[in-house]
């Protein structure tokens, strides 16, 4: 099932989704996470094939190394 999650979006461009779903016959949700495959299909494909699935929206554990430091979760707490 798939999880919620809550972003904020500003109203200029709550309003282009909104109208765009509408011309497109599609539920927000649809076009927001149309939105997201695409993004992270290209970044897959930037980074080489890094194990991203995007079907699943999952990370495998070796791909930290092959993505980069910045999806790696921090180590330091402070």
């Amino acid at each position: 099932m798939p999880k919620k999650v809550l972003i904020a979006l500003p109203p200029a461009m709550l309003e282009q989704v909104d109208f765009i779903a509408q011309c497109e016959h599609r539920t927000r949700s649809d076009l927001i996470r149309e939105a997201l495959r695409r993004y992270l299909d290209n970044f897959r494909r930037q980074q080489g094939g890094a194990h991203l699935s995007v079907s699943t929206m999952e990370v495998s554990e070796n791909s930290y190394s092959t993505i980069g430091a910045a999806t790696t979760p921090s180590s330091s707490s402070t």
